[in-house]
């Protein structure tokens, strides 16, 4: 992973005033509209939430009495029938 906490960071604007929707909007728009962005934003998205994300798939694991290795087939299947 290229991102890391200096990406996360640099993503995050630091504004003196309370963000409006339209700031958040054109935020928004500014990442997904650049392909380096977005990735770089997604990278970061999981440095950030990497132990969350972890600590819940293998919850999701121990529930099903599995590996989290092998829920791919679990997880694809909930996704297309949703």
């Amino acid at each position: 992973m290229k991102a890391g906490i200096d990406t996360a960071i640099k993503l995050a604007p630091v504004v003196p005033v309370p963000l409006t929707a339209d700031m958040i909007i054109y935020g928004v728009a500014e990442i997904y509209s650049d392909p380096e962005k977005l990735s770089d934003a997604i990278d970061a998205m999981f440095v950030i939430y990497k132990e969350p994300i972890e600590k819940g798939l293998v919850g999701y694991a121990a529930q099903l009495g599995k590996k989290v290795d092998d829920l791919t087939d679990d997880l694809q299947s909930v996704s297309q029938n949703g």
